[in-house]
């Protein structure tokens, strides 16, 4: 469907015809013709017949040549159509026709994100703000591009330059600490948390973050003081603890320690209160590996006398799970669930656990028992279309996996990132099924659903080059590896391709 929005800024133009253009027929009939020819056409794109549409559109543009309206109308046109080539060249003519018009900019950059031409998008916005400096979401736009294709320090002064205009905010903050953690940068770190935190100093999981940062960054009196005023809140905060107790046996403070924790945690103790510790622990593991270690501490405890019953058990396979050790995962997992199979969570988890520890027929057997019990769970149908895949067993992960886009679109219409995981997984198949034309149409409806990531793109490079595109492949791959540059994977794909 067409930008009304810009289209109808852009719509001055259309009755505008220059001295250059009259012909016999007056200026007012010229424009009353094109017009009617571009409503037509805004018509026959409203019902999705874009054919007639930009039939419609080149009639308006020939009657008022260089309109940015009618330019800006068969760029949008034929993307619909999925022609991205045809329509980067007409959405770069709308920009040299309106070169004041914001919109025509924000559509070209959008186009050529969807075409991989991440500089190029970059460089539009830069021309767009150049017209328009303080338009904010070609700021913050501008930003995330720069932060994905690992420009960083580019990203964190155009990050400064939206504080700048909108004042302090959590969530330009929490994107600049991401860089900054992505650069290894501690101080800049520490920078973006102690603002974060003047933000919002109820937030204890941001002041348990950076006491931790103070702590890497050799500021264990900074570390401490935080750790203590925690605990003065609430002294009964098991993640302070685990915390400051570490930091006091580092300081050789034993007794402080020990003083401090008293049994908790200590091996060979299991009661029903250090697994009450555990769970409060567990809870917190999200955002704090040391409360994550050592709430799997006591649950290894409690699991090697017996002591850990079903809920002990998931909290188990969970944190091993997090830990990437997937065969322990699925032990603890399906001991868990044998004990209580009513958990449709811990069954996903479960069969997740047995495809990344290689096991297929496990992943084959649990997700067959769990999409049994629990007919119609979009998380259960979508990793049984996994496995299924990784099985080898393609029409049947198919099949699963159209069965997901219809719960998907059901319980969930507006989840673009889940959407785009799901059509990542469809093109996946079509891959692994040998239709590699087939998995880049789906891969690239992936990206176009959500900003892609790593994985993504990383599969689309895989798909380009199994048809013989090796420019497009290096060019994904590349795109991956800005997002993760720790892939050795990745870099011996773009070594092995690179003429």
């Amino acid at each position: 469907m067409l930008r009304l929005t810009l289209l109808l800024a852009l719509a001055p133009l259309v009755a505008a015809p220059s001295a250059a253009q009259r012909k016999a027929v007056s200026d007012t009939t010229l424009a009353m013709q094109a017009e009617q020819a571009f409503v037509r056409g805004m018509t026959r794109a409203y019902l999705g017949d874009y054919d007639a549409a930009i039939g419609q559109y080149e009639r308006a543009l020939q009657i008022l040549p260089g309109q940015a309206a009618f330019l800006a109308a068969l760029a949008e046109a034929h993307e619909a159509q999925g022609d991205v080539t045809t329509a980067l060249y007409f959405a770069t003519r709308a920009v040299e026709a309106a070169p004041d018009e914001p919109s025509t900019y924000r559509h070209l950059a959008g186009l050529q994100l969807v075409a991989g031409e991440y500089e190029a998008a970059i460089s539009t916005y830069e021309d767009l703000l150049a017209v328009a400096p303080y338009d904010l979401p070609a700021l913050t736009a501008l930003a995330r591009i720069q932060q994905q294709g690992g420009r960083l320090d580019d990203a964190l002064a155009t990050y400064d330059r939206v504080l700048d205009q909108v004042g302090e905010s959590g969530a330009v903050r929490t994107r600049m600490l991401a860089i900054y953690q992505r650069k290894g940068d501690t101080a800049g770190a520490i920078r973006m948390l102690e603002a974060l935190v003047d933000l919002e100093p109820d937030n204890r999981s941001l002041r348990r973050e950076l006491a931790d940062l103070y702590a890497e960054a050799g500021r264990a009196d900074a570390a401490v003081t935080t750790l203590e005023a925690l605990l003065a809140e609430r002294p009964d905060d098991p993640d302070a603890l685990v915390r400051l107790a570490a930091l006091y046996r580092e300081r050789g403070d034993d007794d402080r320690a020990d003083a401090l924790l008293g049994a908790f945690g200590e091996p060979g103790v299991v009661s029903d209160a250090s697994l009450a510790q555990a769970a409060a622990l567990y809870l917190r593991a999200n955002d704090d590996p040391a409360a994550a270690e050592t709430a799997r501490r006591l649950l290894e405890a409690a699991d090697a006398t017996d002591a850990a019953d079903g809920s002990a058990l998931l909290m188990l396979g969970d944190l091993r799970y997090r830990d990437e050790e997937w065969a322990a995962a699925a032990d603890a997992l399906g001991r868990a669930l044998a004990d209580d199979p009513r958990n449709p969570t811990a069954w996903a988890q479960l069969v997740a656990a047995h495809l990344r520890s290689g096991d297929a027929d496990a992943a084959l057997d649990a997700a067959e028992e769990a999409t049994l019990l629990f007919p119609g769970q979009y998380a259960l149908v979508r990793i049984a279309a996994i496995a299924h895949t990784e099985a080898g067993e393609y029409r049947a992960a198919l099949r699963l996996l159209d069965e997901a886009l219809v719960i998907l679109a059901d319980e969930m219409p507006d989840d673009d990132r889940e959407r785009g995981d799901l059509l990542s997984d469809i093109g996946w198949a079509h891959f692994a099924d040998g239709a590699f034309d087939t998995a880049v149409e789906w891969l690239t409806k992936a990206a176009e659903a959500d900003e892609p990531t790593a994985r993504l793109y990383e599969r689309l490079g895989d798909a380009e080059a199994a048809r013989g595109r090796r420019d497009a492949a290096r060019r994904h791959w590349q795109a991956a590896l800005d997002l993760e540059p720790g892939r050795a994977g990745l870099r011996q794909k773009l070594d092995a391709n690179t003429p």
